[in-house]
């Protein structure tokens, strides 16, 4: 990735709707749930994309007002949150809307031809689809042919407009973006993450002023400025996370606290690294040296229902590691089928023993009930089988 990624947080909102919601911070951002700032559960949401080195605190940029940095010092707070290297973008005044905020960051800051992210700054959803889709595509510039940037989505709960949600023709093509939507909430079409992403920041700037130009009075989102590029069939790359939550609402709010307790396993923000067997779990098993042949037979023979669950997990944002007793000398062969076959993963790990395989793992010692190491036997060469509930 030759240029890093920028992440713009959208922070210059009163939040009039959170307004009887934890009355000692009296500013949106500032407010607090499970003793976290609401733009700190914003962050977290990218947690792994730090952890996998895709992005550093000197690629955070918080957009805030200039009357709230005077009267609420919520430069100073961000800075004790997230250290001296993030960048603070002051708004002298109130703007048009997010696309407008994101504008100014863009031109005050200086980010030219970078991949930006704008990011709403209330909100926490499940973004390690997002990274394993970086750190897959380390050179994007393959992506900027094909698409304009990315848009993240959900599948809402229910059928109240929260959301913005995307409008497909007949032919399944992306044709807009709408924002609360009453029709296409009651039809539970996919929800969109305030979690925008383009490609090319400059694109961004020459559409955003394209619409401005237009002289129009309504709030401007950064949904309106994707449509631009829809207009031109300038297309997105639709990625889907399985948790998001909007916290603009004392009521999501509630709804996101209540859920987050029971569900800790699938909310926590870093993704569930699966190790699978090779032989045996994901392929036939092969006795390889120990057989009458003496060597491991190719191709792979794959076990279907064990693959689909691997690549249901791996476009969860799970990490998918493999293991097997088959030496180095057999590495070229297995991942050439792997690839044949686009099987993803991440890592494999050749010439391990046949034995016992035992995982030991610390605990974390702010979440009790969190299991830090699963352990699932199965028969040989037959599905996997998971007990949910319990795993």
């Amino acid at each position: 990735m030759k240029a890093r990624i920028k992440l713009i947080t959208l922070a210059a909102g009163m939040g009039k709707r959170l307004e009887n919601f934890d009355k000692q911070n009296k500013i949106k951002p500032l407010k607090k749930v499970f003793g976290e700032r609401l733009i700190k559960w914003s962050i977290k949401s990218y947690h792994f994309m730090f952890t996998r080195n895709i992005l550093e605190k000197s690629d955070l940029y918080f957009v805030i007002q200039k009357e709230h940095n005077i009267k609420y010092k919520i430069e100073e707070i961000l800075i004790k949150e997230f250290g001296d290297k993030i960048n603070i973008i002051e708004l002298n005044q109130k703007t048009s809307g997010p696309a407008e905020s994101a504008y100014i960051a863009i031109k005050k800051s200086r980010i030219k031809n970078n991949t930006i992210i704008i990011n709403d700054c209330d909100h926490y959803f499940n973004g390690n689809v997002l990274t394993n889709f970086f750190y897959q595509n380390k050179n994007i510039i393959k992506y900027k042919n094909l698409y304009s940037g990315i848009i993240n989505t959900f599948d809402p709960e229910d059928s109240k407009p929260n959301w913005s949600y995307l409008k497909y023709n007949k032919k399944k093509k992306l044709l807009s973006i709408k924002e609360k939507d009453t029709q296409l909430a009651k039809l539970k079409k996919n929800g969109v993450v305030g979690s925008y992403c383009f490609f090319d920041s400059n694109n961004f700037l020459k559409e955003y002023e394209k619409l401005s130009s237009k002289k129009n009075k309504n709030e401007v989102f950064i949904s309106n400025v994707c449509n631009e590029f829809l207009k031109k069939k300038k297309n997105f790359k639709i990625l889907k996370t399985f948790s998001a939550f909007p916290l603009g609402t004392i009521s999501q709010i509630n709804r996101f606290k209540k859920i987050f307790k029971k569900q800790i396993h699938k909310l926590y923000p870093e993704p569930k690294t699966l190790l699978f067997d090779l032989d045996g779990v994901l392929t036939n098993h092969d006795k390889g040296y120990h057989s009458s042949k003496e060597k491991y037979s190719y191709p792979l023979r794959f076990i279907k229902k064990n693959i689909d669950f691997l690549k249901s997990e791996y476009e969860k944002g799970s990490i998918i590691c493999i293991l097997t007793a088959r030496g180095e000398k057999e590495k070229s062969r297995v991942i050439k089928d792997f690839n044949k076959s686009r099987v993803p993963y991440h890592k494999f790990l050749f010439g391990i023993s046949g034995g016992t395989r035992i995982l030991i793992n610390d605990k974390k010692p702010n979440l009790n009930n969190y299991k830090v190491a699963i352990s699932i036997s199965t028969d040989r060469n037959k599905n996997i089988i998971v007990d949910e509930k319990n795993n």
